[in-house]
Order: C-alpha cells, then structure tokens, then sequence
C-alpha cells in the first residue's frame, strides 16, 4: 500500500463541528459505542483552528490547554486515526470547529465532501451553560451579565473561551458550511431533542453516515456536565488548582487525567441563577440570527423564541 492510499484509509469521512455545551461530549462517548464508527480517544483535536499553524491563545489557562494540546501537523493528525482503517465511519468530535471562521474552507480543503453533523442548543441556555462551566472550572471570576459584557473585549485581547453570546450565532456559522458543503453532507440535530430522545438522535446519525443499526446504546451517563461544586472545599481545591494541574497535565496519562474528570463530573453541582432579563435581551440579541439558521436549516426554532 502507497504512502497515499494508506492516508486515505484512514481519513475522517465525518466531523461533529459544535456546537460547544450542545452534549457533543457526550456524543463521542455514545457513538464510541458503535462497532462501525471510529472516534480517536482524543476529544477536540483542534487541528482545523489553523492547520499546520501554531496558536496563541491569552485566555485563563489557554496556554495549558489549546495551545497546548492542539494537534499542529499533518502527521500527528492522521496518528489519531491510526487502526480505523476497517471502519466504515471515521470521524472527530470538535465543537469549535462551529465557531471558527474559516473551518468550513479548511476541513474541505483537507478531507473534500466528508459528512457534517451539527447539534445546535436554544443558543441563551447554551451560552448559560458555558458560563456555568468555566465557572465551576475556576476560569471565569464575573458574574453572567458583567462576563456577556466583557465578552467582545476578551476576544479582542485574544481569549479563546468565553465566547458567550457570539458561539450561539448557529445562522451565521452553518451558513460558512453551506457554502462549502453539499445540503445533503449536513445534517443538524438539536441539543433538546437528543436530551429527550439520546437513541433517536443516535439512530439518525447512524442512518446518516450509513452505518448499520444498533440496539445496545448505554446512554445512561451525561457527560461533562456544567455548573459550581457544591462542596466548599472540594469547589476550592478544584478551582484554585488550575495553574498546578495544568503544569501537570504533560505528565498524566490520558487515562488517569480522564479518570478524574470523570469523578469531578460527578460531583454535586450548583448554578447561579438566570434572570428573566436577561433571558429576554439575549433571546431579542439572538432574534435575526434564529431565523436565519430556521431558513437555512428548515427546522421550527420557535421553542427557542420561547426562552
């Protein structure tokens, strides 16, 4: 087998694009299940950020994280896949991929017509949810409203996360995959109808990249769950740790690190609460935008109008 015949074998013929807090974590553990779907054990490889390119990202712990993490060569990326070659779907699971522009033009020019596949989450509760995690992760130090506030100005100074209110523009960002991809290449799901139904989204997903049914989905744990430890002191150590765990992070195994994810996502957690205000100004802020992932999309979004 040529050098280039056994890249093919192994590329993605699928990505999961976003939409972040959308319960794409817990997404890639349920199709991980499926005996034909290849999912590398690495979540968010973040390849097509800016493939080949190094980033530097200036928000709290980025510099542990993504710019870290983040799969930069060509090489390194197709080692993800390494031994999905009998798979008959191969894919990532990369919520940002979403939000970023120019992803679309770059994961097309990489991969050609692959299958796209999109949950998207009424975008106040979702930006709610993002907020409550990286408070609970010790990465956010403002409230709600003084964080959606302060948001256009850490993007300018060059945060990655904390992009409340602008990774909920589902109408703008889909529209870069549309232009890029054939209609029937994506496929859109929403967030509440996978709460509701996990096996139903899943089996839609499954008919979508053509692979065979499956009856045996352990969808019994939500994964990556938001929001404050209860516990006082555990909510201290946990959130006060960030600079030692992440000068850690190098030297623990991927098993161990997600081990202890796994316990930390289990713990007793708390939100604060969501004013009805600010509900009302960030559904009227998402307004437009809803209607044109609705025409693009042709799904009913009302319920999101609803709040």
């Amino acid at each position: 087998m040529d050098q280039l015949t056994a890249e093919t074998s192994v590329l993605p013929n699928f990505i999961v694009v976003g939409a972040s807090k959308a319960g794409t974590t817990s997404l890639h553990h349920y199709l991980s299940q499926h005996p034909e779907i290849f999912l590398p054990g690495k979540k968010e490889s973040y390849y097509f950020l800016s493939s080949g390119l190094s980033v530097n990202f200036e928000g709290p712990w980025e510099k542990y994280t993504v710019n870290r993490d983040r799969t930069s060569s060509w090489a390194d990326y197709l080692d993800l896949f390494k031994g999905s070659e009998d798979f008959p779907a191969r894919g990532e699971v990369c919520p940002s991929y979403l939000r970023t522009p120019g992803t679309a033009e770059k994961v097309h020019e990489k991969l050609g017509d692959i299958k796209i596949i999109a949950m998207l989450r009424n975008p106040v509760y979702r930006a709610y949810s993002q907020y409550c995690m990286r408070l609970g992760l010790g990465l956010e130090s403002l409230g709600f409203e003084e964080a959606l506030t302060a948001e256009p100005e850490r993007i300018k100074r060059g945060w990655f996360g904390g992009s409340y209110f602008l990774a909920g523009l589902y109408g703008e960002q889909l529209a870069r995959y549309y232009q890029v991809y054939p209609r029937e290449n994506i496929k859109v799901l929403l967030y509440e109808d996978f709460v509701e139904s996990p096996q139903g989204s899943l089996t839609e997903i499954c008919d979508f990249l053509g692979v065979s049914s499956f009856g045996n989905w352990d969808t019994a744990e939500r994964h990556n769950k938001s929001g404050d430890i209860s516990n006082p002191l555990l909510r201290f150590l946990w959130t006060k740790s960030n600079t030692p765990r992440g000068k850690l992070r190098p030297f623990l195994p991927a098993a161990i690190r997600n081990r202890a994810s796994f316990w930390i996502n289990r713990l007793s957690r708390s939100r604060p609460t969501l004013r009805q205000e600010t509900i009302t100004r960030l559904l009227e802020g998402y307004s437009e935008d809803i209607s044109a992932c609705e025409e693009l999309t042709g799904i009913d979004l009302e319920h999101w109008r609803r709040g």
